[in-house]
């Protein structure tokens, strides 16, 4: 086994003393799979959404219709929130003839250094109780998914067989009990995964959602 593969797998467990429990009776849709949402759960999702536009392309906003719809915010709560977030500094908004609704969002520095400190943006803006169980559930699913993708991709023998030991590497830390996962191991072996199937990745269908299942769980260390 590789000798840095194993320094990461071996890590001492690192505990999370945030704890991001949230009470709400408020009506709405968070994702398909959840009967309310919290409007902090809500900011931080689209706080998350924003961050993943910076680092892509600094200079880019998002429109209304920007936001996808797996998302899970409908426009309401889009709309409210993001002036909120506007109000607090956390982003920059582009308002256009209709003031109760925007034209254009990015995220602020004020908000790239929030979204990047795990202890004080669970603390502000904690995720919705159940939502990091469900990106779990999904991961473990389209890792599933991906290791019959891979036995019918058509590659070498021996990119098979480090793509297998990956994807193993990957259940192995999924299995782990609740607050000792460790997303930087999750996403380091995604990180491997990735580059041993580089030029085969479109046939590789589960492996995008994958990456974004795990993106959901946010910059926390445990879970």
């Amino acid at each position: 086994m590789n000798s840095y593969r194993l320094s990461i797998l071996t890590a001492g467990r690192r505990r999370n003393r945030t704890n991001g429990k949230m009470h709400s009776s408020r009506a709405g849709c968070y994702n398909k799979d959840m009967d309310f949402a919290h409007p902090k759960a809500v900011r931080r999702r689209i706080l998350a959404l924003l961050y993943e536009r910076y680092m892509s392309n600094p200079l880019d906003m998002l429109g209304p219709s920007d936001f996808p719809a797996e998302a899970g915010i409908d426009r309401h709560d889009l709309v409210v929130n993001v002036h909120y977030l506007n109000d607090a500094g956390l982003v920059e908004l582009m308002v256009g003839y209709n003031p109760q609704s925007f034209n254009a969002v990015r995220i602020a520095a004020k908000g790239v250094d929030l979204y990047e400190d795990p202890y004080w943006l669970n603390r502000r803006f904690p995720a919705l109780p159940g939502e990091a169980d469900h990106a779990l559930s999904e991961a473990a699913r389209l890792a599933e998914e991906l290791v019959e993708q891979a036995d019918l991709a058509g590659l070498d023998g021996e990119t098979r067989r480090g793509l297998r030991q990956d994807i193993e590497y990957l259940r192995s830390e999924l299995s782990r009990p609740a607050g000792a996962r460790r997303l930087p191991v999750l996403r380091t072996i995604l990180g491997w995964i990735g580059e041993t199937v580089s030029a085969h990745r479109e046939t590789l269908e589960a492996l995008e959602p994958l990456e974004r299942a795990l993106e959901r769980l946010g910059p926390g260390s445990t879970i």
